[in-house]
């Protein structure tokens, strides 16, 4: 029987420590990731910006997806300058799976301003400003974006 009570305590304090963690506000998240990149520490930023991503992901919240994988991108090629590229290929994927108008053209935005990133490529350059110009094309739908998520 004490063995049935410790083990039951032992998954009621797992659960109510992991919950709060899970229930975490983008605000907290973000809060949490700008204190770490105040200090200089990329690396622990990272841990916040996922956890902002991952919930981003499971309610399907494109804007504070694109939010994190942007500053992902950019704690990523502070912490290892060759892994932005690996960042890029990520939001590319995100790009191309957008289907809506006005979120497409967020994403083209998004993903231009990544392109710019890499200042000493003449093809990122030159994608980036197509990248630019395409959202630019969706304007109005731009203009009429919901910025409260």
């Amino acid at each position: 029987m004490k063995k049935c009570v410790s083990i039951l305590l032992s998954v009621l304090v797992a659960i109510f420590t992991t919950l709060p963690a899970v229930a975490q506000s983008y605000d907290k998240l973000w809060r949490k990731a700008e204190a770490a990149i105040r200090q200089d520490l990329p690396q622990s930023a990272l841990d916040p910006v996922n956890a902002v991503y991952r919930k981003a992901v499971s309610e399907n919240n494109d804007a504070q997806m694109l939010r994190a994988l942007l500053m992902r991108h950019l704690l990523w090629n502070d912490i290892a300058p060759d892994s932005g590229k690996v960042m890029l290929k990520h939001i590319e994927e995100a790009y191309a799976r957008q289907q809506q108008p006005i979120l497409r053209a967020m994403w083209a935005s998004a993903l231009a301003q990544t392109h710019a990133t890499f200042r000493n490529d003449t093809a990122h350059s030159r994608q980036a400003r197509n990248l630019f110009l395409l959202s630019l094309d969706s304007l109005p739908l731009l203009a009429q974006a919901d910025t409260k998520h």
